[in-house]
């Protein structure tokens, strides 16, 4: 069975709520939920995290491998993954899912290391490689043309190159311009000079479409 044909059978079997609890789930909700797929050990503040393995913060116990997931459509206002999606399985089902769960409008804030880091290379479980313009193919605003192979769609609100974690507060190449220039030009930046200088990962914030 082709992997888009895949992808709408999924999205129609995970239909978990009924007729009336779709219908609810369509207004305006008064508390908006946050998700954290992927948690492990630094579930975000505030969110509900969900991972294969019952750690200290791992709110529900679930294989992320395993579609769908235990939520309703249009769950959650915001949805983090703080680098899970390099570990997938099923990249394109991973993704449609995603968008399921969250609202329209809402907001997937991801982290996942950059296609020329060590840290990508050096983890055996690292399944998927990212870029600057990985998320155009499924984007409103990417430039990309080839757009039109997956029935979901978000919007490209916010991405950046980093050379260092972000938890770390010391920054030289962000003091010296490196990250800004990167960051400026980051075609250029990836097709000729990211071997020389690898950065550490890339930051993404989509929006839903729906």
């Amino acid at each position: 069975m082709p992997r888009i044909e895949r992808i709408e059978n999924w999205r129609s079997a995970s239909r978990l709520n009924s007729v009336e609890e779709q219908g609810a789930a369509s207004q305006p909700q008064s508390i908006s939920k946050s998700l954290d797929i992927g948690c492990g050990k630094a579930k975000t503040s505030g969110c509900i995290g969900i991972d294969r393995i019952a750690l200290p913060g791992v709110d529900i116990v679930h294989d992320l491998d395993q579609l769908p997931w235990p939520f309703k459509d249009n769950e959650f206002a915001v949805i983090h993954a703080n680098h899970f999606l390099e570990h997938s399985s099923h990249i394109l089902e991973t993704l449609a899912e995603i968008h399921r769960i969250c609202m329209p409008n809402g907001q997937v804030i991801i982290r996942v290391p950059h296609y020329a880091s060590d840290n990508f290379h050096t983890d055996l479980t690292h399944k998927v490689a990212f870029g600057y313009r990985s998320f155009d193919h499924f984007s409103i605003n990417g430039k990309i043309i080839y757009n039109f192979y997956a029935p979901f769609k978000f919007e490209i609100l916010y991405r950046r190159i980093k050379f260092m974690s972000p938890l770390r507060r010391f920054d030289p190449f962000k003091i010296l311009g490196v990250e800004m220039l990167a960051n400026l030009f980051p075609r250029i930046y990836e097709r000729f000079f990211v071997y020389w200088l690898p950065p550490a990962e890339i930051q993404f914030e989509l929006g839903v479409v729906k």
